[in-house]
């Protein structure tokens, strides 16, 4: 007689059903977990070849900047947006990648560090041009006196500045840098310029780590013009800036010979010749795609180093900036 299975019966089934699956769920869980995490090892592997294989080619794009600039001034004795390093870019493929590289002046550019004297105090032609640049780009020239209470290392406040009191009692207080201007960005920490600002100074002015002259032969218009003292004839400026183009200026006294007759000469440091230079390269490998910008220093005709480097990483529709 065949006895109906019992209900322990039943339930032990059940159980062992439930732990079978319960088995497989483990083991399915267990395989796609090591299944992502070798794609992802994978994926990571892939991105620190790419980055590898960019910072190999982005040195390599920076020598060669630097011979360009070597050779460069070899040849001649001025600098200017018609030479070889100003007109055609540094390109090319690598492997399964690519870079392009360009070379700009950095002195043509108003440099920040100017503002002051060795000793601290006020350099007062750079900051007389500094109000005159601002007010070209119609921003208020009382700009230039937050510029130099962040600079400067006492606490008087300037008539439209700020000091440490005033930033400090910010939701999020800090307090000025009393040192020179490391990057141009640093402008947006200091009260009165706006990022708009910001963004429309960062072509027209730099920050070095000495003093320098601004280099009349790549100036931007607005720095160019800015260079004569009051009165000034802009409009006379504006058509010298546009000759220079055509006819770049060989040395320093060929600027007051093609400006009119009375227009007082700049009282700031100008030259033809350039020591600073930015250097902008962009590489892409594989999912990665870099922009970086550095700054080199040429000495003389036989050696030139870099200053500072700094990059962003496009990955995927992302920005993100590294040290």
């Amino acid at each position: 007689m065949i006895r109906p299975p019992s209900i322990s019966h039943h339930r032990q089934q059940g159980i062992a059903l439930v732990t079978a699956i319960f088995i497989v769920s483990i083991v399915a869980t267990s395989a796609a977990y090591i299944g992502f995490n070798e794609q992802l090892w994978f994926r990571q592997t892939e991105n620190r070849v790419d980055r590898a294989q960019s910072e190999a080619v982005k040195q390599g794009a920076i020598e060669g900047a630097i011979t360009m600039l070597l050779e460069d001034a070899g040849d001649n004795d001025s600098d200017h947006l018609n030479e070889l390093w100003a007109t055609t870019p540094l390109a090319g493929e690598v492997g399964s990648g690519q870079f392009f590289a360009t070379i700009g002046d950095a002195q043509g550019r108003f440099n920040l560090n100017n503002l002051l004297k060795k000793d601290g105090t006020p350099n007062g032609p750079d900051v007389a041009l500094f109000r005159r640049l601002l007010d070209i780009l119609e921003m208020p020239t009382s700009l230039a006196d937050a510029a130099l209470d962040w600079l400067d290392k006492d606490s008087q406040k300037r008539a439209t500045g700020a000091e440490d009191i005033d930033y400090m009692g910010l939701e999020q207080g800090y307090r000025t840098a009393a040192s020179r201007f490391e990057s141009v960005d640093e402008l947006r920490l200091i009260m009165g310029f706006t990022p708009e600002m910001v963004d429309q100074l960062r072509e027209l002015v730099t920050a070095l780590p000495e003093r320098s002259s601004i280099n009349i032969n790549s100036a931007p218009e607005p720095v160019f013009k800015a260079l004569f003292p009051e009165p000034a004839d802009l409009a006379a400026a504006s058509t010298v800036f546009q000759q220079r183009t055509e006819t770049p200026f060989d040395n320093k006294a060929q600027l007051m010979a093609r400006m009119p007759a009375g227009q007082k000469q700049p009282d700031v440091d100008y030259d033809v010749k350039s020591n600073y230079f930015n250097v902008n390269v962009t590489t892409q490998f594989g999912r990665l795609n870099r922009w970086y910008e550095t700054m080199v220093y040429r000495k003389d005709k036989t050696s030139g180093s870099l200053i500072w480097s700094s990059n962003r990483v496009l990955l995927i529709g992302t920005e993100k900036r590294e040290e």
